[in-house]
Protein backbone atom coordinates (compact mmCIF):
# COMPACT_ATOMS: atom_id res chain seq x y z
CA UNK A 1 0.00 0.00 0.00
CA UNK A 2 1.24 3.34 -0.73
CA UNK A 3 0.05 7.05 0.74
CA UNK A 4 -0.59 9.79 -0.92
CA UNK A 5 -2.13 12.95 -0.32
CA UNK A 6 -3.30 11.93 3.00
CA UNK A 7 -5.64 8.88 1.28
CA UNK A 8 -4.84 5.54 1.30
CA UNK A 9 -4.03 3.96 -2.24
CA UNK A 10 -3.42 0.19 -3.50
CA UNK A 11 0.21 0.01 -4.40
CA UNK A 12 -1.04 -2.99 -7.35
CA UNK A 13 0.64 -5.78 -5.67
CA UNK A 14 4.57 -4.82 -5.71
CA UNK A 15 4.23 -2.19 -9.11
CA UNK A 16 4.90 -5.11 -11.37
CA UNK A 17 4.40 -4.71 -14.41
CA UNK A 18 0.59 -5.32 -15.50
CA UNK A 19 1.27 -8.10 -18.15
CA UNK A 20 3.28 -10.16 -14.96
CA UNK A 21 0.04 -10.09 -12.68
CA UNK A 22 -2.76 -10.26 -14.34
CA UNK A 23 -5.21 -13.54 -13.49
CA UNK A 24 -6.96 -12.61 -17.07
CA UNK A 25 -4.10 -12.74 -19.25
CA UNK A 26 -4.44 -13.83 -22.58
CA UNK A 27 -2.34 -17.48 -22.15
CA UNK A 28 -4.79 -18.59 -19.44
CA UNK A 29 -7.66 -17.37 -20.83
CA UNK A 30 -7.09 -19.46 -23.56
CA UNK A 31 -6.84 -22.59 -21.82
CA UNK A 32 -9.57 -22.25 -19.42
CA UNK A 33 -11.98 -21.47 -22.05
CA UNK A 34 -10.53 -24.43 -23.87
CA UNK A 35 -10.89 -26.49 -20.59
CA UNK A 36 -15.00 -25.32 -20.76
CA UNK A 37 -15.27 -26.68 -24.57
CA UNK A 38 -13.75 -29.59 -23.04
CA UNK A 39 -15.95 -29.52 -19.63
CA UNK A 40 -19.53 -28.87 -22.18
CA UNK A 41 -19.04 -31.34 -25.25
CA UNK A 42 -18.96 -33.89 -21.52
CA UNK A 43 -22.21 -32.37 -20.66
CA UNK A 44 -23.67 -32.52 -23.49
CA UNK A 45 -22.79 -36.34 -24.25
CA UNK A 46 -24.14 -36.85 -20.85
CA UNK A 47 -27.21 -35.10 -21.40
CA UNK A 48 -27.71 -37.66 -24.53
CA UNK A 49 -27.43 -40.51 -22.39
CA UNK A 50 -29.95 -39.16 -20.04
CA UNK A 51 -32.54 -40.85 -21.74
CA UNK A 52 -32.37 -44.28 -20.30
CA UNK A 53 -30.54 -43.34 -17.14
CA UNK A 54 -31.83 -43.05 -13.95
CA UNK A 55 -32.61 -39.99 -11.90
CA UNK A 56 -28.73 -40.42 -10.23
CA UNK A 57 -27.50 -39.70 -13.18
CA UNK A 58 -29.45 -36.78 -14.00
CA UNK A 59 -28.49 -35.08 -10.94
CA UNK A 60 -25.24 -36.11 -11.66
CA UNK A 61 -25.36 -34.09 -14.84
CA UNK A 62 -27.09 -30.95 -13.68
CA UNK A 63 -24.50 -30.98 -10.55
CA UNK A 64 -22.06 -30.70 -13.84
CA UNK A 65 -24.31 -27.60 -15.35
CA UNK A 66 -23.94 -25.74 -12.25
CA UNK A 67 -20.35 -25.81 -12.02
CA UNK A 68 -19.99 -24.90 -15.92
CA UNK A 69 -21.88 -21.53 -15.14
CA UNK A 70 -19.83 -21.07 -12.55
CA UNK A 71 -16.89 -21.37 -14.33
CA UNK A 72 -17.85 -19.11 -17.12
CA UNK A 73 -18.97 -16.56 -15.03
CA UNK A 74 -15.88 -16.97 -13.03
CA UNK A 75 -13.89 -16.34 -16.44
CA UNK A 76 -15.35 -13.10 -17.17
CA UNK A 77 -15.20 -11.59 -13.53
CA UNK A 78 -11.46 -12.37 -14.06
CA UNK A 79 -11.20 -11.10 -17.24
CA UNK A 80 -13.30 -7.40 -15.30
CA UNK A 81 -11.05 -7.65 -12.23
CA UNK A 82 -8.33 -7.76 -14.78
CA UNK A 83 -9.28 -4.63 -16.49
CA UNK A 84 -9.66 -2.55 -13.29
CA UNK A 85 -6.81 -3.58 -11.89
CA UNK A 86 -4.94 -2.11 -15.36
CA UNK A 87 -7.27 1.16 -14.71
CA UNK A 88 -6.07 1.35 -11.17
CA UNK A 89 -1.95 1.19 -11.82
CA UNK A 90 -2.78 4.14 -14.35
CA UNK A 91 -4.44 6.14 -12.09
CA UNK A 92 -2.43 5.54 -9.74
CA UNK A 93 0.83 6.60 -11.14
CA UNK A 94 -0.91 9.83 -12.03
CA UNK A 95 -1.38 10.37 -8.81
CA UNK A 96 2.05 10.01 -7.84
CA UNK A 97 2.65 12.42 -10.44
CA UNK A 98 -0.19 14.80 -9.79
CA UNK A 99 -0.83 14.42 -6.47
CA UNK A 100 -3.50 17.31 -6.47
CA UNK A 101 -5.79 16.23 -9.21
CA UNK A 102 -8.46 15.32 -7.32
CA UNK A 103 -10.52 13.79 -10.33
CA UNK A 104 -8.05 11.06 -10.79
CA UNK A 105 -8.06 10.61 -6.76
CA UNK A 106 -11.91 9.71 -7.64
CA UNK A 107 -10.98 7.86 -10.59
CA UNK A 108 -8.69 5.50 -8.09
CA UNK A 109 -11.45 5.20 -5.82
CA UNK A 110 -14.07 4.41 -8.06
CA UNK A 111 -12.16 1.89 -9.67
CA UNK A 112 -10.54 0.27 -6.56
CA UNK A 113 -14.67 -0.27 -5.75
CA UNK A 114 -15.06 -1.97 -8.76
CA UNK A 115 -12.36 -4.57 -8.01
CA UNK A 116 -13.32 -5.27 -4.38
CA UNK A 117 -16.80 -5.47 -5.62
CA UNK A 118 -15.83 -8.06 -8.70
CA UNK A 119 -13.69 -9.78 -6.35
CA UNK A 120 -16.21 -10.40 -3.22
CA UNK A 121 -18.36 -12.17 -6.72
CA UNK A 122 -16.10 -14.04 -7.73
CA UNK A 123 -15.43 -15.34 -4.50
CA UNK A 124 -19.38 -16.02 -3.63
CA UNK A 125 -19.90 -17.87 -6.95
CA UNK A 126 -16.72 -20.03 -6.58
CA UNK A 127 -17.71 -20.85 -2.90
CA UNK A 128 -21.87 -21.31 -4.44
CA UNK A 129 -20.27 -23.63 -7.15
CA UNK A 130 -18.34 -25.96 -4.90
CA UNK A 131 -21.75 -25.81 -2.34
CA UNK A 132 -23.95 -27.04 -5.03
CA UNK A 133 -21.18 -29.68 -6.24
CA UNK A 134 -20.25 -31.09 -2.97
CA UNK A 135 -23.29 -30.20 -0.81
CA UNK A 136 -22.91 -32.46 2.13
CA UNK A 137 -20.00 -35.07 0.95
CA UNK A 138 -16.23 -34.04 2.13
CA UNK A 139 -14.37 -31.75 -0.26
CA UNK A 140 -10.65 -31.84 -0.69
CA UNK A 141 -10.45 -28.87 1.63
CA UNK A 142 -11.44 -31.43 4.94
CA UNK A 143 -9.51 -33.85 3.66
CA UNK A 144 -6.39 -31.60 3.75
CA UNK A 145 -7.46 -30.36 7.05
CA UNK A 146 -7.61 -33.97 8.66
CA UNK A 147 -4.40 -34.61 7.19
CA UNK A 148 -2.66 -31.37 8.75
CA UNK A 149 -4.08 -32.35 12.19
CA UNK A 150 -3.64 -36.24 11.93
CA UNK A 151 -0.06 -36.26 10.13
CA UNK A 152 1.85 -34.43 13.93
CA UNK A 153 0.03 -37.39 15.72
CA UNK A 154 1.84 -39.63 14.09
CA UNK A 155 4.42 -41.59 16.44
CA UNK A 156 7.54 -42.36 13.31
CA UNK A 157 9.84 -44.06 15.61
CA UNK A 158 10.10 -44.52 19.50
CA UNK A 159 13.54 -45.24 21.75
CA UNK A 160 13.57 -47.81 24.24
CA UNK A 161 14.95 -47.69 27.70
CA UNK A 162 18.62 -49.16 26.55
CA UNK A 163 18.74 -46.01 23.64
CA UNK A 164 17.37 -48.33 21.07
CA UNK A 165 15.02 -46.82 18.15
CA UNK A 166 12.20 -48.62 17.18
CA UNK A 167 10.37 -47.90 13.51
CA UNK A 168 8.39 -50.46 12.63
CA UNK A 169 4.72 -50.11 14.14
CA UNK A 170 4.29 -53.94 15.67
CA UNK A 171 7.15 -52.76 17.89
CA UNK A 172 6.40 -49.30 18.20
CA UNK A 173 2.74 -50.35 19.62
CA UNK A 174 4.47 -52.92 21.57
CA UNK A 175 6.53 -50.70 23.16
CA UNK A 176 3.55 -48.16 23.95
CA UNK A 177 1.10 -51.08 25.47
CA UNK A 178 4.51 -51.99 27.96
CA UNK A 179 4.43 -48.23 28.67
CA UNK A 180 1.15 -47.55 29.13
CA UNK A 181 0.40 -50.80 32.07
CA UNK A 182 3.47 -49.74 33.46
CA UNK A 183 1.71 -46.91 34.69
CA UNK A 184 -0.54 -48.94 36.84
CA UNK A 185 1.88 -50.48 38.83
CA UNK A 186 1.50 -49.88 42.35
CA UNK A 187 4.32 -48.31 44.03
CA UNK A 188 2.30 -49.25 47.76
CA UNK A 189 5.32 -51.47 49.87
CA UNK A 190 2.67 -51.11 52.68
CA UNK A 191 0.84 -54.00 53.70
CA UNK A 192 -3.20 -54.33 54.10
CA UNK A 193 -2.49 -54.58 58.24
CA UNK A 194 -0.14 -51.26 58.27
CA UNK A 195 -2.84 -49.62 56.11
CA UNK A 196 -5.74 -50.44 58.22
CA UNK A 197 -3.79 -49.42 61.78
CA UNK A 198 -2.97 -45.96 59.87
CA UNK A 199 -7.03 -45.62 59.21
CA UNK A 200 -7.59 -46.77 62.60
CA UNK A 201 -5.84 -43.97 63.87
CA UNK A 202 -7.72 -40.86 62.31
CA UNK A 203 -10.92 -39.97 62.92
CA UNK A 204 -13.03 -40.14 59.78
CA UNK A 205 -16.72 -39.31 58.88
CA UNK A 206 -18.97 -42.22 58.06
CA UNK A 207 -22.35 -42.15 56.73
CA UNK A 208 -25.76 -43.57 57.65
CA UNK A 209 -26.86 -46.69 57.40
CA UNK A 210 -29.84 -45.49 55.12
CA UNK A 211 -27.18 -43.90 52.81
CA UNK A 212 -25.39 -46.74 52.89
CA UNK A 213 -28.28 -48.77 51.69
CA UNK A 214 -29.40 -46.58 48.80
CA UNK A 215 -25.79 -46.92 47.37
CA UNK A 216 -25.37 -50.50 47.63
CA UNK A 217 -29.03 -50.31 45.40
CA UNK A 218 -29.23 -51.25 42.15
CA UNK A 219 -29.59 -48.69 39.57
CA UNK A 220 -32.97 -47.09 38.72
CA UNK A 221 -34.48 -46.73 35.45
CA UNK A 222 -34.71 -42.70 36.21
CA UNK A 223 -30.70 -42.63 37.19
CA UNK A 224 -30.03 -44.34 34.20
CA UNK A 225 -32.01 -41.74 32.04
CA UNK A 226 -30.76 -38.64 33.74
CA UNK A 227 -27.17 -40.11 33.42
CA UNK A 228 -27.81 -40.43 29.51
CA UNK A 229 -29.54 -36.64 29.52
CA UNK A 230 -26.38 -35.23 31.71
CA UNK A 231 -23.40 -36.98 28.82
CA UNK A 232 -22.03 -34.21 26.64
CA UNK A 233 -22.58 -34.13 22.98
CA UNK A 234 -19.53 -34.29 20.46
CA UNK A 235 -17.08 -36.79 22.45
CA UNK A 236 -15.59 -39.08 20.79
CA UNK A 237 -16.70 -42.62 21.18
CA UNK A 238 -15.73 -45.90 22.02
CA UNK A 239 -14.46 -48.85 20.31
CA UNK A 240 -18.52 -49.82 19.54
CA UNK A 241 -18.70 -46.28 17.60
CA UNK A 242 -22.06 -45.42 19.91
CA UNK A 243 -21.72 -41.80 20.69
CA UNK A 244 -23.91 -39.94 23.54
CA UNK A 245 -26.04 -38.82 20.72
CA UNK A 246 -27.34 -42.08 20.13
CA UNK A 247 -28.29 -43.08 23.67
CA UNK A 248 -29.99 -39.66 23.74
CA UNK A 249 -31.83 -40.25 21.02
CA UNK A 250 -33.04 -43.53 21.67
CA UNK A 251 -32.95 -42.95 25.05
CA UNK A 252 -37.02 -44.53 25.68
CA UNK A 253 -35.69 -48.05 24.24
CA UNK A 254 -32.30 -48.60 25.82
CA UNK A 255 -32.58 -47.49 29.20
CA UNK A 256 -34.85 -50.33 30.05
CA UNK A 257 -32.20 -52.72 28.43
CA UNK A 258 -28.96 -50.81 29.73
CA UNK A 259 -30.87 -51.28 33.47
CA UNK A 260 -31.57 -54.92 32.92
CA UNK A 261 -27.51 -55.29 31.58
CA UNK A 262 -26.08 -53.38 35.19
CA UNK A 263 -28.91 -54.81 37.20
CA UNK A 264 -27.22 -58.47 35.94
CA UNK A 265 -23.34 -57.34 36.43
CA UNK A 266 -23.91 -55.94 39.65
CA UNK A 267 -25.16 -59.12 41.07
CA UNK A 268 -23.03 -61.47 39.15
CA UNK A 269 -19.93 -58.68 39.89
CA UNK A 270 -18.48 -58.98 36.73
CA UNK A 271 -18.92 -56.39 33.50
CA UNK A 272 -19.55 -57.58 30.33
CA UNK A 273 -16.20 -57.33 28.32
CA UNK A 274 -17.63 -55.17 25.45
CA UNK A 275 -18.85 -53.00 28.51
CA UNK A 276 -14.98 -52.35 29.76
CA UNK A 277 -13.51 -52.24 25.87
CA UNK A 278 -11.54 -49.20 25.31
CA UNK A 279 -9.70 -47.63 22.21
CA UNK A 280 -5.86 -46.36 23.55
CA UNK A 281 -4.51 -43.06 22.02
CA UNK A 282 -1.46 -42.10 22.96
CA UNK A 283 -1.26 -38.04 22.87
CA UNK A 284 2.45 -36.19 22.16
CA UNK A 285 2.52 -33.88 25.46
CA UNK A 286 3.04 -30.27 23.58
CA UNK A 287 6.81 -29.33 23.45
CA UNK A 288 8.08 -33.10 24.57
CA UNK A 289 10.75 -35.54 22.32
CA UNK A 290 8.09 -37.49 19.76
CA UNK A 291 11.27 -40.47 20.32
CA UNK A 292 10.49 -40.68 24.24
CA UNK A 293 7.72 -42.91 25.42
CA UNK A 294 7.39 -40.82 28.90
CA UNK A 295 6.36 -37.59 26.49
CA UNK A 296 3.07 -39.57 25.48
CA UNK A 297 0.11 -38.97 27.34
CA UNK A 298 -2.48 -42.26 27.24
CA UNK A 299 -6.16 -41.30 26.53
CA UNK A 300 -8.51 -44.00 26.60
CA UNK A 301 -11.72 -43.54 24.61
CA UNK A 302 -14.87 -45.76 27.02
CA UNK A 303 -17.79 -47.25 25.05
CA UNK A 304 -21.17 -44.69 25.88
CA UNK A 305 -22.94 -47.70 27.95
CA UNK A 306 -19.77 -47.94 30.15
CA UNK A 307 -20.37 -44.08 31.34
CA UNK A 308 -23.58 -43.70 31.95
CA UNK A 309 -23.30 -46.85 34.64
CA UNK A 310 -20.20 -44.45 35.68
CA UNK A 311 -22.10 -41.46 35.45
CA UNK A 312 -25.03 -42.84 37.49
CA UNK A 313 -22.58 -44.09 40.85
CA UNK A 314 -20.93 -40.38 40.37
CA UNK A 315 -25.03 -38.87 41.05
CA UNK A 316 -25.41 -40.92 44.24
CA UNK A 317 -21.97 -40.44 45.41
CA UNK A 318 -22.09 -36.57 44.54
CA UNK A 319 -24.38 -35.56 47.54
CA UNK A 320 -22.49 -37.35 50.27
CA UNK A 321 -18.75 -35.50 48.83
CA UNK A 322 -19.46 -32.36 50.76
CA UNK A 323 -19.69 -34.37 54.51
CA UNK A 324 -16.51 -36.74 53.65
CA UNK A 325 -13.86 -34.66 51.70
CA UNK A 326 -12.59 -31.56 53.98
CA UNK A 327 -12.61 -28.33 51.90
CA UNK A 328 -9.04 -28.37 51.51
CA UNK A 329 -8.84 -31.27 49.89
CA UNK A 330 -11.13 -30.13 46.96
CA UNK A 331 -9.43 -28.16 43.58
CA UNK A 332 -9.76 -25.41 41.77
CA UNK A 333 -12.37 -23.27 43.81
CA UNK A 334 -10.53 -23.39 46.79
CA UNK A 335 -7.16 -22.74 44.59
CA UNK A 336 -8.31 -19.58 43.46
CA UNK A 337 -9.96 -18.17 46.40
CA UNK A 338 -6.79 -18.99 48.12
CA UNK A 339 -4.96 -16.55 45.88
CA UNK A 340 -7.29 -13.95 46.28
CA UNK A 341 -6.91 -13.71 50.19
CA UNK A 342 -2.67 -14.75 50.21
CA UNK A 343 -1.50 -12.85 46.95
CA UNK A 344 2.42 -13.91 47.69
CA UNK A 345 1.82 -16.85 47.89
CA UNK A 346 3.09 -19.39 45.54
CA UNK A 347 2.56 -23.33 44.89
CA UNK A 348 6.06 -25.30 43.55
CA UNK A 349 4.66 -28.55 41.42
CA UNK A 350 7.50 -31.27 41.71
CA UNK A 351 6.39 -33.44 39.87
CA UNK A 352 3.31 -33.99 38.09
CA UNK A 353 4.15 -37.32 35.75
CA UNK A 354 1.06 -39.58 37.21
CA UNK A 355 -0.74 -37.91 39.18
CA UNK A 356 -3.86 -39.76 38.27
CA UNK A 357 -2.25 -43.03 38.83
CA UNK A 358 -0.26 -42.27 41.84
CA UNK A 359 -3.68 -43.01 43.51
CA UNK A 360 -3.09 -46.63 45.39
CA UNK A 361 -6.49 -48.56 45.10
CA UNK A 362 -6.02 -50.98 47.90
CA UNK A 363 -5.55 -47.84 49.93
CA UNK A 364 -8.61 -46.01 48.24
CA UNK A 365 -10.89 -49.47 48.96
CA UNK A 366 -10.05 -49.33 52.46
CA UNK A 367 -11.29 -45.49 52.80
CA UNK A 368 -14.93 -46.46 51.51
CA UNK A 369 -14.44 -48.89 54.54
CA UNK A 370 -13.80 -46.79 56.98
CA UNK A 371 -16.40 -44.34 55.49
CA UNK A 372 -18.90 -47.01 55.88
CA UNK A 373 -19.66 -47.59 52.71
CA UNK A 374 -21.27 -50.65 51.51
CA UNK A 375 -19.77 -53.60 49.84
CA UNK A 376 -21.91 -53.94 46.75
CA UNK A 377 -20.92 -50.29 46.13
CA UNK A 378 -17.13 -50.73 46.60
CA UNK A 379 -17.48 -53.81 43.82
CA UNK A 380 -19.57 -51.34 42.01
CA UNK A 381 -16.21 -49.35 41.92
CA UNK A 382 -13.70 -52.36 41.50
CA UNK A 383 -16.05 -53.03 38.35
CA UNK A 384 -15.15 -49.70 36.65
CA UNK A 385 -11.50 -49.20 37.61
CA UNK A 386 -9.11 -50.32 35.02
Amino acid sequence: MALHCGLLVPSGRGRQPPESQHRGSPPQSTTAMANLEDKLDAVLLAIDGTQTLPESKIDTVSSDLGLLRADHRKLQLDREVSVIERQLLQHESEVIQHSSALPHLQAVHKTHSELLECLRCLNYTAHSAKVHAKAERAGALLARLIRQETSPRAVLSIRTQTGDLLYTNDSIHAALHTHNRSLYDTDLRSSLDDIELFLTEIPLPRITAEQCSELDGLPLLSEIQEAIRSLANGKTPGPDGLPAEFFKAYSTQLAPKLLTLYGEAIVSACLPHTLREATLDSLLKPHKDPTSLHSYRPLALLNTDYKILAKVVAMRLAPLVPALVHDLRRFFRILMSSCCHWPQVGCLVINLEKPFDSLEWRYLFNVLLKYCFGPRFIQLVKLLLP
